[in-house]
Formats: structure tokens, C-alpha cells, sequence
């Protein structure tokens, strides 16, 4: 019996054993495919976007740590909105269903690892009703690269001020055959560009016209990445559309929300219509509208993406068709393509306000505020120092008797100047394009590639043809200022009221600029700084007995050309500006010069900091104050570290010991303290960047 009862045992256990092999030989297959078909990825949340501004800290700790943004196949939504809609296995509205596969997630890097040119498998099984995807078809040329980069800062800070709003998920559409670099920083879907046999026509502007990517990159898109995106609606937009306020939701599922355009008439057209127009629908059905800006149920846009391809490409190659429609060709294709596609044409709800194209039109349309800044016009500050739109050649001809200028085609080669200066006036005219320039401004701060992608004779185009009405010798006529304490004013309230590496750091720099009456800046960078400290000096104290004037010494490796400015408003005030275009260890500065206040802010690491502390602050009797920017992102390590420079090569280029250039700022600040008792840690600033202010003791 015993026996019996073992081999019985046995016999369990063997069986048991082949259970669960076969049920592990199972499991490995079904992960095996599920590897290959779908996409690995977590939910990620922006590494870099901390408040409403990237930190240099932010970037560098991304950088090292190699944190990115995956190239997006699924979506965009933060950990709170997947545990606030989690998704279910069950397809909505759907006579038949099948079982599929909700998306997998996982912890640590964002990654996704799919097989170039295969679309996954995975499916959104239940989608989120109250938001829309946000989707900015672009291509990957420098024009439009700066341009998504304002455009997804400004999502961010949405997205951040309005938690539970309709904004969803942010996709940047590449249409392009190759990928770059910003697949690492804005979510991502590459599609590829329209064929160039579909190109072939006589007008060269029709060739290199990047709209035209868009039908195809949609319907690209529909058929190959809808099913991953989770929200049921798709809010289409271009690079250079900023959310000034999320739009709303369609009234009606079948109704998508878009803004009307002017310059858009289709009753124009009846002949052109009328061969897209097999069932006769009635012409009240097109719309004047577009794609984009515009809030669509998903369905709807699968529904007609094929045939507004389609109809793009026979608009495109009848050369009746493309030389009476023009530019706008691929708009009227998305038309026409909603109006007879389906059994009944799609009905928009058009909305005056939903976008404005400062300064042509004002941010508010019919006392509301426009939800979608449109940057597309270019402007200018006239004589009277009232903001108009108008064209770039009239001032480049001298016929636009004006001094501040923005155009966006002057950044085709290059992206524009960190730090762009507003306009100098305060009239209500101009407030979009203060506005706009504090869009650039923040994103500038926070793009990891825009000081290496900056034009170098595009920015501040109002300076350059200054300048070569100079050279022609051709005076210009200056408008109508505000009184330089004024312009001073305006500056500083916009760099305080725009996120950057300075943080809360520029107030009390102002503090302390006013108790002095004279200061010289190591690493003046792009004057961000300047202002706040020639504003102290001018409402502060009168000058000492060692200097008959007040004085800012600047000095930076590279020429910023917000310095002619400075130089204008420092001279109309009283102001001693001077700017030295050389190394900070290389400046050769008189020992007789008297300065009260010292402000670094150059290569951030120990070596360097030292040898500048004891060249320029030691054995200098007259020095009220130090300040050192960076010791928050830089404090205990490095700048070269953090960045993931050569410290080696680095060390041995500026003759430094490795641990000089490995460590960071703090560490200089403690030795020179503790060698100068007469000096003293008197304030520290934890936000942005960091600032420490040391004093002499009293």
C-alpha cells in the first residue's frame, strides 16, 4: 500500500512538473511576440520641467543619467492620469469585440523598443472621453525646431496649470525619413515624408512647402499609431500654435471644434468642388476651416484621412487646381475631404476665438482670450511706439520709421537669441509681443540644444539693419522712447516675470546692487543679469569716495547682442558700462580699479572659481559683496561633470589638478572663507540655479 501510495505520489508530481512547464513554455512565447509587438515603455512625466521652468540642474542630472523622453508609439500621459484612467479591456460602441492587450508598463527608463517601419499591435481598449491628444505635425528642418520647442514648453505649463483640464498627451508628428535629436525631449512619432514622386510639379515653392507632409502624415498616422493613443479625441496644431488657454471639447462628439479662417472659401471654388463631389453635397457642408488648429473626435479623423491624402494629391498635381487655390491646398483637401467622405458630411462648430495672429489681431477676440497664439505675422514697434504687423523689407528699405522688429523667417537658419529683449514701449499695442517674447525666452531657458542652434546673423534684426544703415552711412531715425529709467523698469519686470536660470536670485541681486556704486560681472552671458543690477545701482546709493561715477565692468567669453542695449540704457542714465570680450583668468584688470560688488558666473567648477576668488577678490579693501550664481545646480559637483564633459582633457588644457575640475563650487567658496576670515556667508538662494552672496564682515 505504501508503495502504491509513493508511485501515486509520483505520478502527481510528475504531472504536476509538465503543468508547469507547459504553462512556462506558454508564458515564454506570449512574452516572446508580446517583445516583439509591442512597445516598452513607462509613463513618463518631463525629467526636465520642475515648476513652470527646466533648471540647469534638471538638464544636467538628465544628461548624466541619460533620462530621456521615448520616441512616443503610445502616449503621452503622466502616472496620475494612468492611475486615474486605467485602462480596461473592453472595446466601446463596438457591435464586434475582441480580447486585446492593454499596453504594458514598466519601471525605470523610458524606453521604447519597437522594429523600425512596424507599427505595434497594441490597442487602447477604453478611451478617455473628457480629453483630446494633442498631435503638432512638423518636420525636423532648424525653422521648425525652435519653433516645437516653444510650442511644447507652453503644453507643459498647460498641462501643469490645468491638472484636470482637457489637455491629454502631446505628440510631436515627424514627418521626415530621417529622426534627430529632439526625439529625446518632445514625445515622438516619426512618419515618413511625402514621396517625391508626389512632388513632381513645376513650382519650386510646391517642392520644399512642408503642409504638404501633412495629409500624408496623418494618414500615416491613423492607420498605423491611432490605436495606441488613449484619448478620443486628437487636437491637430502646427509648431508655431501656443496654447494661451487649453480649447475646449466638442459641444457633440460628431462636431469637431476648429477655428475659422478669413482667407478660406470654398463657394469660391464650385467647379473644383464639384469633381470631389460625387453625392452633390450641398455647399453650405464645406466649411471654411481647416485641420488645424482643431479638436476631432478620432474616428471621424480615420475616417478621412485617406481621402484628404488623396485629394491633396490630386489637388497638387492638376496644375488648374494648384495655381487658383495656392498655398492653402492641403486645407481645402481636409474640406472637402470631411464634407463627402462619409454617409453624412461632418458638421464643424467654427470659433472666432480660437486662435488670434498677433499683432494683426489682438489676444482677445470679442472680449475673449484667444486659445491659441498664432505666431505667424511679423511685427514692428512704429515712431510712436505702437506694435503693427507688417513685412520685413519695408524696414529693411527704411520706409518703417521704427526700432523693434520680430519676424519668425529671420530664424530659418538658426534659432533666435536667448534672452530676446521686448519691445521698448508699454502701449497696450504691444503687449502680445511681450507676450511672445516671453514664450521664446522661456523655452530658450529650457532647450538643451538652443545656445548651439542660435543664429548668428539673424538675431536682433532691428541691430543688424541699424548697423548697415551705419555702414551706408545712413542715420536712423529713432523713434519716440520711453525715458531710459522707464525702459530699465519695463526689462527687469520681464526677466522677473519670465522662468529662467536666475530664478529668484534677481531681486536680491538688486538688493545688494544698491548698496554699491560700482560692480564688475565675470560671465555676463546674455545680460539677463545686468538689469536688475544697473537698476540697483541707479535708485541706490550715491557714489563713494574711491570712484567719481557708477560703474558696471562686464565681461563674458562671447558677444551677446543685448549689449548695444545695455550699453544705451546705461549711458541714458548715468551709468559707466563697459564690456571685455575675453576669458574671466585672462582679464587683465588694473589692481588700482575699485569695485564694491564682484558677480560670477563662468565655468562652473572648483579649480576655476578659486583662482578667480583670489584674483579678483583677495586683497581688494573696497569689496562689499560677492556673488556666486550656480552653487545649487553646481554645489558639490561640477559643471564638467554634470554635462558629461572630458575633465581630464580639461584639467590639463587650463592647467588644474582633475579633482579642481571634478569638483564643484561650494568647496572653493568654504576654502576661500576659511582662508579670508574677513569674509563671511551671508546669503543663499536655493531656487533656479543657485546664488550664494558672501559679505565683508562689519
Amino acid at each position: 500500500m505504501l508503495a502504491k501510495s509513493l508511485q501515486l505520489r509520483e505520478k502527481k508530481f510528475y504531472l504536476l512538473v509538465v503543468q508547469l512547464v507547459f504553462a512556462l513554455s506558454v508564458f515564454l512565447v506570449v512574452y516572446l511576440r508580446s517583445r516583439k509587438s509591442l512597445p516598452r515603455v513607462n509613463w513618463p512625466n518631463n525629467p526636465f520641467y520642475v515648476g513652470s521652468y527646466l533648471t540647469s540642474t534638471d538638464f544636467a542630472k538628465s544628461t548624466k543619467t541619460n533620462l530621456h523622453f521615448p520616441t512616443q508609439d503610445v502616449d503621452d500621459l503622466s502616472t496620475d492620469i494612468q492611475e486615474e484612467y486605467p485602462l480596461q479591456l473592453s472595446m466601446e460602441e463596438k457591435e464586434t469585440q475582441e480580447e486585446i492587450e492593454s499596453p504594458v508598463t514598466i519601471e525605470g527608463e523610458p524606453i521604447v523598443e519597437e522594429e523600425e517601419g512596424q507599427p505595434t499591435t497594441t490597442n487602447i481598449s477604453k478611451y478617455i472621453e473628457d480629453q483630446y491628444h494633442m498631435v503638432v505635425s512638423t518636420d525636423n528642418t532648424i525653422y521648425s525646431q525652435w519653433m516645437i520647442q516653444v510650442c511644447y514648453q507652453q503644453y507643459l505649463k498647460m498641462k501643469q496649470k490645468y491638472p484636470n483640464g482637457p489637455l491629454g498627451g502631446f505628440t510631436r508628428l515627424l514627418h521626415s525619413n530621417t529622426t534627430d535629436s529632439l526625439m529625446d525631449i518632445i514625445p515622438t512619432i516619426r512618419v515618413d515624408e511625402l514621396p517625391s514622386s508626389e512632388l513632381s510639379v513645376d513650382e519650386d515653392w510646391l517642392k520644399v512647402y512642408p503642409p504638404l507632409n501633412r495629409p500624408y502624415a496623418f494618414h500615416q498616422f491613423t492607420r498605423d499609431h491611432l490605436h495606441t493613443i488613449p484619448e478620443r479625441y486628437i487636437f491637430m496644431s502646427e509648431p508655431d500654435h501656443i496654447i494661451m488657454e487649453p480649447p475646449p471639447l466638442p459641444s457633440q462628439r460628431d462636431r469637431p471644434v476648429t477655428s475659422s479662417f478669413w482667407y478660406m472659401n470654398p463657394g469660391n471654388y464650385p467647379d473644383i468642388i464639384a469633381h470631389f463631389n460625387p453625392k452633390n453635397v450641398s455647399m453650405e457642408h464645406f466649411y471654411s476651416t481647416g485641420n488645424a488648429p482643431g479638436v476631432m473626435d478620432r474616428e471621424q479623423l480615420a475616417a478621412i484621412s485617406e481621402n484628404w491624402y488623396e485629394f491633396t494629391k490630386t489637388l497638387l498635381h492638376t496644375k488648374e487646381y494648384r495655381n487658383t487655390i495656392g498655398w492653402v491646398l492641403e486645407m481645402y483637401s481636409f474640406v472637402f475631404a470631411a464634407a463627402t467622405t462619409l454617409d453624412e458630411p461632418i458638421h464643424f462648430d467654427l470659433m472666432d476665438d480660437f486662435q488670434t495672429h498677433p499683432p494683426r489681431e489682438d489676444l482677445y477676440i470679442n472680449g475673449q482670450l484667444a486659445n491659441i497664439f498664432h505666431f505667424t505675422y511679423a511685427g514692428y514697434m512704429n515712431a510712436t511706439n505702437d506694435c503693427v504687423w507688417g513685412i520685413l523689407g519695408l524696414l529693411e528699405e527704411g520706409k518703417i520709421q521704427g526700432e523693434w522688429e520680430w519676424d519668425k523667417r529671420n530664424y530659418i537658419t538658426g534659432f533666435p537669441a536667448t534672452d530676446f529683449l521686448p519691445p521698448p514701449s508699454r502701449n497696450p499695442s504691444c503687449d502680445s509681443m511681450r507676450l511672445l517674447v516671453g514664450y521664446l525666452n522661456e523655452a530658450s531657458s529650457q532647450s538643451p540644444n538652443w545656445l548651439q542652434m542660435m543664429e548668428p546673423n539673424g538675431v536682433y534684426p532691428w541691430i543688424k539693419h541699424d548697423r548697415e544703415r551705419l555702414e551706408r552711412g545712413e542715420p536712423h531715425p529713432e523713434a519716440v522712447r520711453l525715458p531710459m529709467n522707464e525702459l530699465l523698469d519695463l526689462y527687469v519686470e520681464h526677466y522677473l516675470g519670465v522662468a529662467n536660470e536666475f530664478s529668484e536670485s534677481l531681486v536680491p541681486l538688486r538688493e545688494y546692487a544698491q548698496k554699491c556704486s560700482s560692480i564688475f560681472v565675470l560671465g555676463q552671458g546674455s545680460c539677463t543679469v545686468l538689469w536688475p543690477l544697473m537698476q540697483g545701482l541707479h535708485v541706490g546709493t550715491t557714489p563713494t569716495t574711491t570712484t567719481t561715477t557708477k560703474s558696471i565692468i562686464g565681461s563674458d567669453t562671447t558677444f551677446h547682442p543685448n549689449v548695444d542695449e545695455v550699453k544705451k540704457v546705461a549711458s541714458g542714465l548715468g551709468i559707466n558700462y563697459t564690456f571685455h570680450q575675453q576669458p574671466s583668468l585672462l582679464f587683465e584688470i588694473e589692481k588700482t580699479t575699485e569695485y564694491e560688488m564682484l558677480f560670477i558666473d563662468t565655468w562652473h567648477v572648483a579649480g576655476q572659481l578659486k583662482r578667480e576668488l583670489q584674483e579678483y577678490a583677495a586683497n581688494r579693501p573696497n569689496l562689499k559683496y560677492i556673488a556666486i550664481h550656480g552653487t545649487t545646480t553646481y554645489g558639490t559637483v561640477s559643471q564638467s561633470v554634470l554635462l558629461g564633459w572630458d575633465v581630464a582633457t580639461q584639467a590639463a588644457e587650463q592647467g588644474m589638478k582633475v579633482e579642481e575640475v571634478e569638483k564643484g563650487l561650494k568647496p572653493a567658496i568654504e576654502e576661500f572663507v576659511g582662508m579670508n576670515v574677513e569674509w563671511v556667508v551671508e546669503r543663499e538662494v536655493e531656487e533656479g540655479n543657485g546664488l550664494t552672496v558672501l559679505a565683508r564682515r562689519k
